[in-house]
Formats: C-alpha cells, sequence, structure tokens
C-alpha cells in the first residue's frame, strides 16, 4: 500500500470501510493487516488479524474469508462501529476524495476511480457527495485508459473544485 493511502486508512475500521467501497483492494488490505500487527505488538493472538496475516496472498482472491475476516477484526477493534453511520460515511467521502485526487496526479487508472461507486451508492443510499460520478464512470471498463475517457479527468476536475467551496 502507497505512503498516501497508509496515512488514511490507519485503524481497522478504517480498513474494513476502505476494503469495502474498494479503495483498498485484497492484497493492500493484507499489507496494512501486516503493517498494522507490525505497530501494534500487543496484538491478542486468537485476534481475526492473525486469521488475516495466515491467509496465503497466492489465493487471496479466491478467498472469500478476507472482507468477513477484517470486518470481524474491525468489530473486535470497535464494537460500536456502524459501517453505515454517519462518522463512516464521513470516512469514505474522504478516501473517495483522495482517489479522485490521485486520479487527477495520474497516480491510479479510470476504473480505479469507478469502481468505488457501486458500492459506496448501496451503502449510503446515492449520496449527494458523489456528484455526478455515476454518469461520468458509464461505459468505464477495467481496461478503459484515461485517453478514452477525457470527461472523466474534467468531471473529476469540477468535482473537486466543488468539494473545496
Amino acid at each position: 500500500m502507497d505512503t498516501d493511502k497508509a496515512k488514511l486508512v490507519e485503524s481497522p475500521t478504517d480498513a474494513f470501510l476502505a476494503h469495502w467501497i474498494s479503495y483498498i483492494d485484497d492484497s493492500e488490505l493484507l499489507d496494512w493487516a501486516e503493517s498494522y500487527a507490525r505497530q501494534n505488538s500487543d496484538i491478542d493472538p486468537e485476534s481475526k488479524l492473525f486469521q488475516l496475516l495466515w491467509l496465503n496472498r497466492n489465493t487471496v482472491s479466491e478467498n472469500a474469508q478476507l472482507g468477513q475476516l477484517i470486518e470481524s477484526y474491525a468489530l473486535e477493534f470497535d464494537p460500536t462501529f456502524d459501517v453505515k453511520s454517519p462518522s463512516a460515511e464521513s470516512v469514505a467521502r474522504r478516501f473517495f476524495e483522495s482517489r479522485l485526487r490521485e486520479y487527477v496526479s495520474e497516480r491510479c487508472r479510470p476504473w480505479d476511480v469507478c469502481r468505488m461507486i457501486s458500492p459506496i451508492e448501496q451503502l449510503f443510499d446515492f449520496p449527494d457527495w458523489l456528484g455526478d460520478m455515476f454518469n461520468l464512470c458509464d461505459w468505464i471498463e477495467p481496461g478503459t485508459m484515461p485517453v478514452d475517457c477525457r470527461h472523466l479527468e474534467h468531471g473529476i476536475r469540477e468535482h473537486l473544485d466543488q468539494a473545496s467551496e
């Protein structure tokens, strides 16, 4: 996981939410778990975090346990955590706007932005802060190149300008 993401994804609840909305992928979640375990040596060996750490990176995409384990660990860390709460929505918005800035600075692909839209819409019931991103991402596929979707960069710049007002 790159340094900027690591600064944003600090806690187990952040990691769970970031993974849920596709801000981080499976591999980055495992990177986060390793880093978190190194920084917090007092973690209970019976914790779900250790089960995460034991997952085989080569088969993690085939392992449906990953999402369940980070969710369980997030709830071990903070039993009051509610993924649909206003505070979780605020964190999700921060992750999304970070991803938009990554795109403008050419550090991610169109799909990295667009794959976040649906999980955010479903989780937070079509929040206003997504603006027109659903339409901007229409027809964008995993292999779409930035040159093929200049409208996305323009829309993202407008979105970020409005968000900073």
